[in-house]
Order: structure tokens, then sequence, then C-alpha cells
């Protein structure tokens, strides 16, 4: 008599849940709280906010791409939520000492205490994607796009003899002409004091449009921002 197959594939919130019990999970959760200044005793009600997102996820029939992307970029989310909480409050304001209670600094803005926080570990999230590119991408794209990251996130700077785009010109585009130049795109740019021509220009455009679309596709997927 044939038996019925189980199928123990693990659904996606599943996966955050097993990532969120691991110790790079256990080792986020503590950064996080940390990032918000929130005890650690706070780490059980910041893994549920997230399970439930994920749970939400799959129920929307959303795909999580990157379990570690994804738990990581949600638990800073929920961890704002958890300071606004009255709920926590009065928790997270207090510290236990030895020597009574001590009145804890907390921002204003949790979302501002953790830009800082957001910020690095999202280039590290794409230096990671971008590593894994070297088999299937040219080089020299994403040479340019981690230059564009350091000069983005890291606050790397050209050197004199860097060419900058004319005024007006965006913090983005002005750090995609650094990346081409050092990725050693020179083609893509007049030589000195030589006009810039249409099809110089046309082309550069071509390649800075390739550049973004890496760095795009390698950004976490974060889902729904409620999740």
């Amino acid at each position: 008599m044939a038996r019925d197959r189980v199928d123990f594939t693990l659904s996606d919130a599943d996966q955050v849940s097993l990532w969120l019990g691991s110790k790079d999970g256990q080792r986020a959760v503590k950064n996080t709280l940390h990032a918000v200044r929130l005890p650690e005793a706070f780490d059980s009600d910041l893994v549920t906010m997230v399970c439930h997102g994920a749970d939400q996820m799959v129920a929307k029939g959303v795909p999580i791409a990157s379990v570690a992307a994804w738990a990581t970029r949600t638990l800073r989310l929920r961890a704002i939520d958890l300071v606004r909480s009255p709920r926590t409050s009065r928790v997270a304001l207090v510290a236990h000492t030895s020597d009574g209670e001590l009145e804890r600094d907390l921002p204003d803005r949790p979302d501002e205490a953790l830009a800082e926080h957001d910020a690095n570990a999202l280039a590290v999230d794409v230096r990671q994607q971008l590593g894994a590119t070297w088999a299937s991408e040219p080089a020299w794209t994403i040479s340019a796009a981690l230059t564009v990251v350091a000069v983005l996130y890291d606050g790397a700077g050209p050197g004199h003899g860097c060419p900058q785009p004319k005024g007006g010109a965006s913090e983005v585009e002005a750090a995609h002409w650094v990346g081409l130049w050092y990725a050693g795109r020179r083609d893509l740019f007049p030589a000195p004091y030589e006009p810039a021509g249409n099809t110089i220009t046309k082309r550069r455009s071509r390649a800075t449009q390739t550049v973004r679309d890496l760095l795009s596709g390698c950004a976490p997927e974060t889902g729904d921002h409620n999740g």
C-alpha cells in the first residue's frame, strides 16, 4: 500500500525563524536592540514580531528572496516600533542598577538612531551580493559598483584626476562617475580640454545604467515595509 508523501520543504517563514535562532540571527537581534538602546530582555518580543511579519509575507504569497537580508531589515523596522510602543516605553527608559534606577538617554527619534547602523548594514549586504556576481558580470561593472558603494556609504572621494559632473548633478550620479573612472572605463570620458561629444555622453549613460541595474539587483529584498 502506497504511503502519502510528506512535503518537508520549509516555508520562507520557517527559514526566517531558523535564521533568527542561529548565531548570526541572535547576533543581529542583539545588535539591533543595542542600536536603539533597548534592553536585551526585549529579544523575544522582537523575534516574535519579525516571525509574525514573515508569516504575513507567506500568507500574501510574497517570496522572501534573501532570508538573512529580509530578517535583518525587518529587525530594524520592528525595533523602531518597539521603542515607540507605550508598552515598552517605561521599561526602555529605566535601567536597574545596584544603585537603584537610572534614566536611560533614549533618542527622540529612534529611526535616526538606526540610520547609520542601517546604512552600514545595507552596504555590507550589497558588497556580499556583488562578491557573488564575479562569475556572471563583467569585472569593470563590479569594480565600478563597489566604488559607488564606497563613495556613498564610506565617504570615499575621487582623486584630483577623476572627472566630475558639472553642477546640478546628484550625489549618486557623481558617485557613478567615480566608479566608472576607477574601474578603468576612461573611454567614457573626454580627454583633458576635449569637449564631451554626444557619443561619449551616451556611452557613459549606458554604462552608468548598467552599474545602477547591478546595484539594484544586489540590494536586499525587504518585502512589505510593514511585514
